[in-house]
């Protein structure tokens, strides 16, 4: 009869033997001394230094340069968009105070009597260039208003109604802003293609006013 024996956790991993086994069977399960044999639940680990977890694989050149050329492009891409931000958001500030002044202009133009309307220095009947320019100054940057007048029809010299038109010039780094005639006279010319003998400017309003009974 075969007696099944089995050494302790730790002495022989659990592994089973023959009692009275003979040579040949000590060489195929294993002598007691035999380092082949397994003595632990962790046997098959790896050695590392210090008894911790296995090292983790680091970052290659290869990584290393991809994401430095990724943080920079993406920085440069930050940068950019907030310097446009500010010079917006500088020209929308200038922009509203340039809109106010040109309306309140205009609301001084419409209350005036009509007479007085024909008699203003932008008053001008025909293709003339007749423009009065008021100073206009924008959080410490000057510019100029161009006030027109102009009968309807443009021939008329005994008008009944007039247009009205104030639009407003200025220089923002470098930049003229409106129609000008150098760098912030507003005046009509060839910056819009064409003359029309009206001064163009992405801040201006006008109205139409009738002589009133």
């Amino acid at each position: 009869m075969t007696a099944w024996s089995t050494t302790r956790r730790g002495e022989r991993g659990m592994i089973p033997r023959l009692g009275g086994h003979s040579d040949a069977s000590a060489s195929l399960w294993g002598a007691p001394d035999d380092p082949g044999v397994a003595t632990d639940d962790h046997a098959c680990t790896p050695a590392t230094p210090f008894g911790g977890a296995p090292p983790r694989r680091g970052m290659t050149l290869v990584e290393i340069l991809i994401g430095a050329t990724l943080l920079v492009g993406g920085g440069g891409a930050l940068l950019f968009g907030m310097h446009y931000a500010m010079m917006h958001a500088s020209f929308l500030r200038q922009a509203q105070v340039a809109m106010n002044a040109a309306q309140s202009q205009l609301e001084q133009l419409a209350a005036a009597d009509f007479d007085a309307l024909t008699a203003d220095a932008g008053y001008c009947a025909g293709t003339c260039t007749n423009t009065r320019r008021p100073a206009l100054t924008l959080n410490g940057i000057t510019g100029q208003l161009a006030i027109q007048i102009r009968p309807v029809p443009l021939t008329d010299t005994t008008p009944d109604i007039v247009d009205l038109h104030v639009a407003a010039c200025w220089q923002q780094r470098g930049r003229v802003i409106g129609e000008a005639n150098g760098a912030t006279a507003c005046a009509d010319g060839a910056a819009d293609g064409a003359a029309n003998w009206w001064v163009d400017s992405p801040v201006m309003v006008s109205i139409r006013v009738a002589r009133r009974s």
